[in-house]
């Protein structure tokens, strides 16, 4: 697809190349029998061969970027755009590039490959926490009074409601997938969309629109009123979500937000690492269609 470089205009193919090898092996390796005794077979030093089980891999090969036909220059290109925040219209503009769906399909992988990791972080943190209070079930999170009646207030507008959770200095968010059902019950087992895990009970709820005077809760600490302020102006640019992504805009938020004092840099590189882990290294679940 043709595009002009704008981030890495100043960067060689090769370094481009390094950059992604690098965040899957670390050191180039056979993808089956992880033997470092590979050489490459083609001239641009993607696919290899190995020596000791003679199998052939590629660098995509069980990452996010499996059978794509894009460079990965454009990936590069497309992830600083993310981390900047544009839109997919603003990033087709600014690479001029002539195909807008490609460029929406990597927003969508990379948001996909975002809740992948976080689900799987979240997943093995309860698990720890149950082992340590020595609990072989998990608990269904429940609402605190003050969450219950924030809800109230909310009770039957549209508009979609998420779930504040902390696990040490960081906020993981969860979409509610039936409100009206908690404030039929009595705050037990609330039910999450789409992951089954969270890290004991939620601190703060929000909406993930903004418009109509809503707030975390009455009580909220500063550091939840910035974390609302901040989902807030983040959805203001993207002009309408489609209901079944909410989950995963959620994911982008929280990941942005976790990493607000990390350099744009260091995030591309985390994002590039989480592409080339593949969806096997963080979680089992399946995504659902962006």
């Amino acid at each position: 697809m043709k595009f002009e470089p704008v981030y890495s205009a100043r960067f060689t193919n090769e370094y481009i190349r390094k950059l992604f090898f690098e965040a899957k092996y670390g050191k180039v390796k056979c993808d089956f029998c992880d033997s470092e005794n590979v050489y490459f077979v083609d001239e641009d030093r993607i696919k290899l061969r190995c020596r000791d089980c003679w199998k052939r891999s590629s660098l995509t090969h069980g990452t996010y970027l499996e059978n794509t036909k894009l460079s990965l220059r454009f990936w590069y290109e497309a992830i600083w755009s993310f981390v900047l925040g544009h839109s997919t219209a603003k990033t087709k503009k600014l690479l001029k590039a002539n195909n807008h769906q490609k460029v929406h399909r990597i927003y969508r992988t990379i948001r996909e490959g975002i809740a992948h990791r976080s689900n799987k972080k979240l997943t093995k943190n309860a698990n720890a926490e149950r082992t340590r209070d020595g609990e072989g079930q998990e608990k269904a999170p429940k609402l605190s009074d003050d969450l219950l009646g924030f809800l109230e207030g909310n009770d039957g507008r549209n508009h979609p409601l998420y779930l504040v959770f902390k696990n040490e200095d960081d906020f993981y968010l969860k979409l509610l997938k039936e409100p009206s059902e908690i404030l039929g019950g009595s705050g037990e087992g609330v039910k999450l969309h789409p992951e089954e895990v969270s890290p004991g009970n939620p601190v703060g709820l929000g909406c993930l629109f903004h418009g109509k005077g809503e707030y975390v809760n009455p009580s909220s600490s500063t550091q939840l009123e910035g974390l609302w302020n901040f989902t807030k102006s983040h959805m203001q640019v993207y002009q309408g979500v489609r209901q079944d992504n909410w989950s995963y805009y959620l994911k982008e938020i929280e990941f942005k937000y976790n990493n607000r004092e990390t350099s744009f840099d260091e995030q591309v590189k985390e994002i590039v690492e989480i592409m080339m882990k593949g969806k096997n290294c963080f979680s089992d679940v399946e995504p659902g269609n962006s």
